[in-house]
């Protein structure tokens, strides 16, 4: 009987191993075949790779100044023009684009980390979900603009500041994601089987629940990488962003609206790579969606 037993449990660890490779391999086969999602990637790792070089790409530095040359048109010197100080604009694009992603990528691994720990922590010890999830309804019932201005208020205009009141506006959405994933996880029968064996909690959490529920996770952190950017330009267009004169996205849209009939240049090119990054993110995000929906696999 024992014998058996142990047969068919061999059978079922292959069974699942099987599985386990057969998703990869079709995760993997349909990251290539979805366009959007490969599109969308191409985008987010070349603009990451303008941000990360950024120091060597820019041919001026972002705060020279050259009063003579102020609103300059595009020309072979200034390919995207000048402002109203006679900065050069592809400089501080390049730059203002490093600023805007690293405001992205440290809001998304905060969010990520913090949100994962409270979500879990809610949805697998029943006393303190009442209290994690009042909490994050309470913050996700204020608008987050409204929110990260106040909180930016309190801290004070700095780059740090501002990831942190991104990163407080956006944890409940990771939290609230997580929790649900771990509820619908934490009964199922291999969930059992592990506690009938005598595992500890942590290991069932970061051996059993966390490798289940970390896809729709990821999925809903490169729409916050995305919102981030957006929410940090729109601070910096309202003055309560990255503090002047570092180049942000938002900085640059900040000042040219003062000359946007004037001078297009200074408009049109901050905008351009905003949108460029937003939506090379969003087009990756959905990819995703689309590859770890169990119905479309």
């Amino acid at each position: 009987m024992s014998r058996r037993l142990s047969n068919s449990r061999a059978q079922s660890i292959r069974l699942s191993k099987q599985y386990l490779t057969e998703y990869k391999k079709t995760v993997f086969i349909n990251f290539f075949r979805k366009k959007l999602i490969f599109i969308g990637a191409v985008v987010t790792v070349l603009l990451m790779l303008i941000a990360i070089f950024a120091p060597v790409l820019i041919p001026y530095d972002i705060y020279e100044i050259d009063v003579m040359n102020k609103l300059a048109a595009p020309n072979r010197a200034h390919l995207f023009g000048t402002d109203n100080l006679g900065r050069d604009i592809l400089s501080r694009v390049i730059y203002g684009t490093r600023i805007s992603m690293t405001v992205g990528i440290w809001t998304a691994f905060i969010c990520l980390f913090a949100g994962l720990f409270l979500g879990i922590l809610a949805g697998y010890i029943h006393f303190i979900d009442n209290l994690i999830m009042r909490i994050c309804e309470g913050l996700a019932a204020i608008p987050p603009i409204l929110m990260a201005i106040a909180l930016v208020a309190a801290l004070g205009t700095s780059t740090k500041n501002v990831i942190v009141a991104l990163s407080i506006v956006n944890i409940p959405a990771i939290a609230r994601v997580s929790r649900a994933s771990t509820l619908s996880v934490k009964n199922l029968t291999y969930i059992e089987a592990a506690r009938a064996e005598g595992c500890s909690s942590m290991r069932i959490i970061l051996k059993h629940i966390l490798p289940n529920i970390i896809s729709p996770v990821i999925v809903q952190i490169t729409y916050i990488f995305a919102n981030a950017i957006i929410t940090e330009a729109a601070l910096s267009f309202l003055g309560a962003g990255v503090p002047q004169p570092v180049p942000s996205l938002g900085n640059m849209l900040y000042e040219a609206k003062m000359y946007i009939f004037n001078a297009w240049w200074m408009t049109i090119f901050p905008g351009i790579f905003m949108v460029l990054t937003v939506l090379g993110l969003n087009l990756f995000g959905d990819g995703l969606r689309d590859i770890f929906d169990p119905s479309s696999n």
